[in-house]
């Protein structure tokens, strides 16, 4: 089944808000070309779930330390 949603950026500086994408994988390739310095939970990542954007590494750091703790070690 294909994903028929529409999608808007969920970055909240988006220079483009009012874009439409269809299907989730187009605005994944929104956010990673023109919000390169953005930061995506891949632990978090399922095709039914919202994805978990981070604009620092220090917030997807401390994310992971808090809500991944037992999956990932700290190395």
């Amino acid at each position: 089944m294909k994903d028929m949603l529409l999608y808007i950026c969920i970055i909240e500086d988006c220079s483009k808000p009012d874009i439409l994408y269809i299907g989730r994988s187009y605005r994944m390739s929104h956010i990673r070309h023109d919000h390169f310095e953005c930061w995506d939970c891949l632990l978090c990542s399922s095709p039914r779930a919202q994805p978990m954007i981070f604009l620092t590494v220090r917030d997807l750091r401390e994310h992971i330390k808090c809500d991944h703790a037992e999956s990932v070690s700290e190395s």
